[in-house]
């Protein structure tokens, strides 16, 4: 059996544990939050929420029509010359 790989890993794990703990320079956290605070927040104009409103009601508009002309309509399926698919097969025999 191959300890190797074992070996190994002990030792880096020892040499790990040798190193020093990484520190964050004097300062960094108060830095960080006035970047934070002199961020503006990003406003969405009325402009924009009308473009976005209206675009949300043109979008269920066109699927409520989509839906009753659907729900009302004939479901048959048309060839085009006046003859539904369902009357082109009348015994559902296709081999006589």
């Amino acid at each position: 059996m191959n300890t190797d790989g074992h070996d190994e890993l002990d030792y880096a794990i020892e040499h790990l544990k040798g190193l020093r703990r990484a520190s964050p320079p004097p300062g960094l956290l108060s830095r960080i939050e006035d970047r934070i605070a002199q961020v503006d927040a990003s406003i969405i104009s009325m402009p924009q929420w009308r473009m976005i409103a209206a675009a949300a009601v043109l979008v269920l508009g066109v699927n409520v029509y989509a839906l009753i002309n659907f729900s009302s309509g004939n479901n048959a399926l048309s060839m085009g010359d006046g003859y539904a698919a369902t009357e082109l097969v009348s015994n559902y025999q296709y081999y006589e």
